[in-house]
């Protein structure tokens, strides 16, 4: 192959690579145009690259080089080389220390005459193109040369040369890799436990500052000898997301590529592609503590193809170190125990079932080199006392007989875990130590073991009516027991449990008295979750009223009870009152001057709630990442707040079309609702029928009916039907059959959810105008067009009863409304409303769909109307709206070119009106596919353009636009 070809095939493969397309032949097709051979240069080179060897760091790492694909001739040598003596910057170049799949690294001098420094210099392969690629590259730059830590490589410079590389000037470090120093000096446990601190201590505290390395390995942390002793320092922090070219450098959840990730110790996020996050560098870490005490790596990846590397660190477990252990210097029976449990909880494969940060990891190392307990066990009393006797055996030796040993090691374990507790009476006490007994079946408490919690749960409820003769520790146990069968969604027993326990505490201490409180609100919440919002309702306002009373306004139970009626307003569509009571919540909370906690989180997760349902996705998004920050530093494994958090984050990305991100955090929402409730949990089906509406909006609809109907089999295995959770999942079905094709099985699904919604909900309701919404279109384009009209006059006299005028929702309404009336004939009917709507709407992302839809039935009345010129100006300013909105809505621009095409088609333009169809029914075939009704609608416009332009010479064009209906690359 020529140079140029090369040049140009590796380029584009570079291009190709940082796209990531969904659909990689079609995004080569775009690009080679007629040449057929670069198209098969490049295709294969991808091809080597997504499935060719992965061996050793430096495959992993490769952008290109490495892949196996690539003549000798090219990649032998680096893409810049800079001899001895060149300049690059104000450094001279003094010799190369190595070559890597994304750089070359030099060692060189600073060279302008105002001091003298040794530096490393790396100079990246890629290339920046874009226009602020520079400005973004400094910004990235000046972020990390900020990053001040004694086990950090400081980054001291950087720039672009005028080839157009970016190069970084570092710190120089002469050192060996970690493991190498290790081995070398034969270093014990201690000594190598030292540098592990010493690298978490680094990790963190650059995690403080929001960077995240991403690429902890052997070779990116070297040991240098200093009168002190060893001191690690850490390479390439944070160059990875420079790399990555995206902004800015300091958010600490982020994507990944192929190329920005070395297999043998990266997370199982990496491999899948999905999120990376502060997690990623404790599994990182993880790895490198394994290969550092056992002599070994958790898994084998010599000469492994990508499959069996994604097999290994998504799937397959790591030995328990004490087994793996090959080093001499370390003893397999010195990592059995803690050091085994701290290093797998390290690796765990979901990211919220690691701890919680590197600095919990370090905590946790610390404890056990002092023999305290570890938070990664349990704190059973066995353990706890082996601890303890570890501690003061010498102490404890002195004493006299096994028996006085016993009992003072019992003492001071028991002093430990109760010290809260002593001064209480006897009754509590009792109470407190069977709570205690029962918070491991607390989905919270238990990580999901959820085997283990119904046994607990079965085995309490059991001991409940063993408690008669002390009723105030029998209702704290069915309270305690209550709560957890919601939790669980096991509702009936939940409720018995509660209500009893309300019961008991209002005849012992009062209907006013904090315990009967608690069982009301609790109750309150089991209303909430079973979809009674109007007695949730009416529960929270009795509780708010009675704890005002007795605490005032700012204490704490007021403002949790007022959190929780601001999200069952909302879940009644009460904005105007959610945003009331969660308003009267903070200002409470910000009047106690308390530091931010869990119940900050919790407040911050409803305010941006209610700003996403207003539309408001700017302001909410920066509060529902505070919220999940807050939830994720304040605990530790999986947590309700951390999964409703990554769920209402999924649901922000999606409503602004980032589907890739939307997909990502409902799959680690779903994650971590089974590792809490189990699979079979309203939660779990919440997110999974929220991803399924993901790929609805992709048009991906065999994926979306099947997670539809896997979230309606849990929520009816769950709930009492009818439920409102269940008739919205019908609703997602029957759009489902809708835009697929389906219309008969969609018409009967709609009326099935419309039935269900008339149990659950108020006559008057935004949910149910929405589904009559839908329904009518359905109708539409079912052919029943009277019909359609009618249930579309429906909705937006529901939506008038429920929203305001300009609500998206009812101008969605308005707009189908008036597209109706355009199948009836009523041209000024349809004219009428669709300017009013454009009168009503403003400039803004969520408002340019509206404009382009209503500026395109307005073009399409002027076509009806024989005006074509003003048709054609209508369309061109719809095209533009369409285009000004997400990526999600660019394929309308391909309807518009519909309409366009008969505009000139009425023109008797037959040529440009089959070269608009074609292209409109080329792009709707990409993006909805084949069974799409727009699709669908394309290929008949073609039928009857065919059929009324020369038929005898397009005959063979209309046999093919009346067959099967395909999408292939070239369809006509």
């Amino acid at each position: 192959m020529a140079s140029s070809q090369w040049s140009r095939a590796t380029s584009l493969l570079n291009a190709m690579l940082e796209a990531d397309p969904a659909d990689p032949e079609a995004w080569l097709d775009d690009r080679c145009g007629e040449d057929a051979a670069l198209r098969v240069e490049v295709w294969s080179l991808w091809r080597a690259y997504e499935e060719g060897p992965l061996s050793g760091d430096m495959r992993g790492a490769d952008w290109l080089g490495a892949s196996g694909a690539v003549p000798a001739s090219v990649t032998d040598a680096p893409a810049s080389v800079f001899e001895s003596g060149a300049r690059i910057g104000a450094y001279r170049v003094t010799g190369e220390i190595g070559v890597g799949g994304m750089s070359v690294v030099y060692r060189a001098e600073r060279d302008d005459g105002n001091y003298d420094q040794t530096v490393a210099i790396k100079l990246l392969q890629r290339r920046l193109h874009a226009d602020d690629a520079d400005a973004r590259f400094r910004a990235e730059r000046q972020v990390l040369a900020s990053l001040d830590h004694p086990n950090i490589a400081r980054l001291l410079d950087g720039g672009v040369t005028e080839g157009g590389r970016p190069y970084l000037v570092m710190e120089h470090v002469d050192g060996l890799p970690i493991t190498q120093y290790a081995e070398a000096h034969a270093l014990d446990l201690d000594a190598r436990l030292d540098l592990l601190l010493q690298v978490a201590d680094a990790v963190q505290g650059a995690h403080g500052s929001l960077v995240v390395h991403r690429d902890l390995k052997p070779s990116n942390v070297l040991v240098t000898e200093t009168e002190a002793g060893p001191q690690v320092k850490l390479l390439d922090f944070g160059i990875a997301k420079l790399l990555d070219d995206s902004l800015p450098v300091t958010r600490p959840v982020t994507r990944t590529g192929h190329h920005l990730m070395t297999p043998s110790y990266a997370a199982p996020e990496q491999i899948r592609r999905a999120e990376v996050t502060v997690a990623t560098d404790v599994y990182q870490l993880g790895v490198l503590a394994y290969e550092l005490l056992t002599g070994g790596r958790p898994f084998d990846m010599q000469d492994k193809r990508l499959t069996e590397v994604e097999r290994l660190v998504v799937e397959t477990d790591p030995a328990r170190p004490s087994r793996a252990a090959t080093s001499e210097a370390v003893p397999p029976r010195a990592l059995k125990g803690d050091l085994d449990t701290i290093l797998l909880q390290a690796l765990r494969k979901a990211p919220g079932r690691r701890y919680r940060s590197v600095e919990a990891l370090a905590a946790d190392l610390r404890r056990h080199r002092r023999r305290e307990p570890i938070h990664a066990r349990t704190a059973t009393l066995g353990y706890r006392t082996r601890k303890f006797v570890q501690r003061h055996r010498w102490g404890l030796a002195t004493t006299v007989g096994g028996v006085l040993l016993m009992a003072a090691a019992l003492v001071a374990v028991l002093h430990e875990r109760n010290q809260a507790q002593q001064e209480a009476r006897k009754a509590e006490q009792v109470s407190a130590f069977l709570v205690d007994l029962f918070e491991a079946a607390d989905p919270n408490e238990s990580q999901g073991d959820t085997l283990t919690a119904r046994t607990l749960l079965q085995r309490g409820r059991d001991r409940v009516s063993a408690l008669d003769d002390e009723p105030a520790v029998q209702a704290e146990m069915m309270h305690v027991l209550g709560q957890t069968h919601r939790r669980l969604a096991r509702y009936e027993a939940a409720d018995t449990l509660l209500r009893g326990a309300l019961d008991l505490r209002s005849s012992i201490h009062g209907d006013a008295h904090p315990a009967t409180l608690e069982s009301l609100s609790a109750l309150a919440l089991l209303r909430r979750d079973r979809g009674d919002y109007p007695a949730a309702d009416t529960l929270l306002r009795n509780v708010i009223r009675v704890r005002r009373a007795l605490r005032g306004e700012t204490d704490s139970s007021v403002v949790r009870a007022l959190m929780h009626r601001g999200f069952v307003q909302r879940r009644r569509d009460d904005l105007p009152g959610a945003e009331k009571s969660l308003r009267e919540a903070l200002d409470a909370k910000r009047a106690r001057a308390d530091a931010p906690d869990l119940l900050t989180a919790e407040l911050l997760f409803n305010q941006a709630a209610v700003l996403r349902e207003q539309d408001r996705h700017a302001a909410a998004l920066p509060l529902q990442r505070r919220s999940l920050d807050l939830v994720r530093q304040r605990t530790d494994g999986p947590h309700p707040g951390v999964e409703a958090n990554l769920g209402n984050l999924a649901l922000l990305r999606s409503e602004q079309s980032d589907y890739a991100a939307a997909d990502s955090l409902y799959r680690a929402a779903i994650e971590q609702a089974t590792a809490l409730y189990g699979p079979e949990h309203p939660q779990g089906a919440l997110w999974t029928g929220n991803l399924g509406t993901v790929h609805l909006e992709q048009f991906q609809y065999a994926p979306a009916d099947s997670l539809f109907r896997r979230a309606l089999a849990i929520d009816r295995a769950v709930y009492e039907m009818p439920h409102p959770r269940a008739a919205l999942h019908l609703d997602n079905l029957a759009d489902t059959h809708s835009e697929a094709g389906r219309y008969a099985i969609a018409d009967s699904t709609y009326r099935a959810a419309l039935r269900m919604m008339g149990q659950v909900y108020a006559p008057l309701h935004p949910r149910v105008a929405n589904t009559l919404r839908d329904h009518g279109q359905l109708l539409m384009r079912a052919g029943r067009i009277d019909s359609a009209a009618a249930t579309l006059e429906r909705s937006v006299a529901m939506y008038r009863e429920t929203r305001p005028e300009d609500h998206p929702e009812l101008e969605t309404a308005r707009l189908r409304l008036a597209t109706a009336q355009l199948r009836r004939g009523r041209l000024s009917a349809a004219d009428s409303i669709a300017h009013a709507v454009l009168g009503r709407s403003t400039a803004g992302d969520s408002s340019h769909v509206r404009i382009g839809q209503s500026l395109h039935v307005r073009g399409t009345v002027a076509r009806r109307r024989g005006q074509l010129p003003r048709a054609d100006s209508l369309y061109s300013a719809a095209r533009q709206a369409y285009r000004a909105a997400g990526p999600g809505a660019h394929w309308w621009t391909a309807v518009v070119q519909m309409r366009r095409a008969q505009g000139q088609k009425a023109r008797g333009d037959y040529a440009t009106a089959e070269l608009l169809l074609v292209r409109a029914h080329d792009r709707l075939c990409r993006e909805r596919g084949t069974p799409d009704h727009y699709t669908k609608q394309a290929r008949r416009a073609l039928a009857s353009l065919y059929g009324a332009w020369r038929p005898a010479e397009n005959a063979d064009r209309y046999r093919r636009s009346q067959g099967a209906l395909d999408c292939p690359s070239s369809p006509l």
